[in-house]
């Protein structure tokens, strides 16, 4: 594998990173000004915005980047697509904003509409900043692309907290400083792309754009959905306090799926770029780098865990399982990058209208079988609802392997990665089951990792070599 690609997977890393250490460190600071409840409702609203993006977006963050590299119109049409989708984006905030009345109770029962208000801003600011960094992908700027992520990251919740501080405590407080900072950077970074290409709009464009784009937004929003609908689910049956624990577990246990994202958007450029005749070799490859950072972020998450976790939930780490709910989250990792190996012949092919129907069908299956025990007398747990996240994950790897068949003859190393799942799984059981006894389960850990580090030195010790010819160079 070439060592710009790891080196800007890397690079890329730090962008999703970013935002983890800002919700490590603002999380106690506002569990402990606001409280579990209060928590609670930020807790959706959060969920609320990441579920809204995606049909903010329309599907275009993922046709930029193919726009740009694949499609004739180049990077000229890209930046017009950016621009189209930001009129398209506002279109959509009025819209929701008319229809608040009716579909806002269903999310927060019992809260002013004006709660919500906040979240479907962050939605219009961060579709802006999605679009725009799907063109500064194509464009290899990865610089300015982690830029733009961190700044989205620090922004919003430095703002909320300043707003909280100034005007005293309320979760609507908090949303609307994560507003402003998000819509802030987004509105930056469409003004970055301007700067660096003009845009040139062509007749029938942003509609081709849509015929690409458009299957992905059931798909996307499958995936936001079932967060979405695991957490709001969970208030009725467990309690606004344990909705809030999950939540938290979620978003903690995402960490390395955020990370496995973020090394996507070298991944996915590289393969598109492949010549058709090499692709293969390379997707194989990449594949199986990738997997194997995948167990190495998945590893470290899961020895440290343990000690982060209580800390940064706070009092609701004594109230729910959230440190277990996380761990179970995050086995959805290695699942998840087999599917995204997959899914890239799908999208260079551009049939993509499979998605529509695919990952709705993967959310009702996880979110059927974490749900229907309950209803059948199973005590209602987070650490059951958390399982929703790896089912998922699974049912979407199954999806991508059948789509990926239909369209292409290439062939991926599906037993070849096999020490990595492994391995993965092993460290996030010890984790779970031996939380309370660091030595154990740092001691297991550490013989599981040193055993998948010696079926894997040839491939490691290549990546060293590699990153020292490219120094000596």
């Amino acid at each position: 594998m070439k060592t710009s690609f790891l080196s800007q997977s890397l690079l890329y890393a730090t962008a999703t990173i970013a935002p983890v250490l800002v919700n490590f460190a603002i999380t106690p600071v506002i569990t402990r000004l606001l409280g579990a409840e209060a928590y609670g409702v930020i807790g959706i609203g959060i969920s609320l915005f990441q579920f809204g993006i995606v049909i903010f977006t329309l599907g275009l963050a993922a046709s930029i980047t193919r726009q740009a590299i694949i499609e004739d119109s180049g990077r000229p049409g890209a930046v017009a697509t950016v621009i189209q989708g930001a009129a398209s984006s506002v279109v959509l905030f009025l819209l929701c904003a008319a229809l608040l009345p009716h579909w806002g109770r269903l999310i927060l029962p019992g809260a002013g509409d004006g709660v919500l208000l906040y979240p479907l801003a962050s939605c219009f600011g961060l579709a802006l900043l999605q679009n725009s960094q799907s063109f500064l992908r194509a464009e290899q700027r990865a610089g300015t692309f982690v830029a733009l992520g961190i700044s989205a990251s620090l922004t919003g919740p430095l703002f909320g907290v300043g707003i909280v501080l100034a005007f005293g405590p309320g979760p609507a407080l908090y949303l609307a400083g994560l507003a402003c900072g998000h819509v802030t950077v987004g509105i930056i970074a469409m003004l970055v792309c301007l700067k660096i290409q003009k845009p040139m709009f062509a007749k029938g464009q942003f509609l081709s754009n849509l015929r690409v784009g458009l299957p992905t937004v059931p798909h996307q929003i499958a995936v936001s959905f079932m967060t979405l609908t695991v957490v709001s689910a969970s208030s009725h049956l467990v309690g606004l306090d344990a909705a809030g624990g999950l939540q938290l577990a979620l978003l903690i246990g995402s960490a390395p799926m955020l990370l496995l994202g973020a090394l996507n958007n070298a991944w996915a450029p590289y393969v598109y770029r492949a010549r058709p005749e090499e692709r293969g070799e390379i997707l194989a490859g990449s594949y199986r780098s990738v997997m194997l950072l995948t167990a190495a972020m998945v590893c470290g998450f899961a020895v440290l865990a343990p000690i982060v976790v209580p800390f940064v939930a706070g009092p609701m780490a004594q109230s729910a399982p959230v440190l277990q709910a996380s761990l179970i989250a995050a086995l959805g990792t290695p699942f998840m990058t087999s599917y995204l190996a997959n899914i890239h012949m799908v999208f260079i092919s551009g049939r993509t209208g499979a998605l529509a129907i695919t990952t709705p069908i993967s959310a009702v299956v996880s979110l059927s079988l974490v749900f229907v025990p309950v209803l059948f007398g199973v005590p209602g747990d987070i650490r059951l609802f958390s399982l929703a996240i790896p089912i998922f994950q699974l049912s979407q790897l199954v999806s991508s392997i059948v789509l990926r068949r239909k369209r292409v003859d290439i062939v991926l190393p599906a037993l070849g990665v096999l020490p990595e799942f492994f391995t993965v799984s092993a460290v996030l059981t010890t984790s779970f089951l031996f939380a309370h006894a660091p030595v154990v389960y740092g001691t297991l850990s550490a013989i599981i990792v040193l055993i998948l580090i010696l079926a894997r030195r040839n491939l490691i010790m290549n990546y060293f070599e590699s990153w020292r010819s490219a120094s000596v160079v």
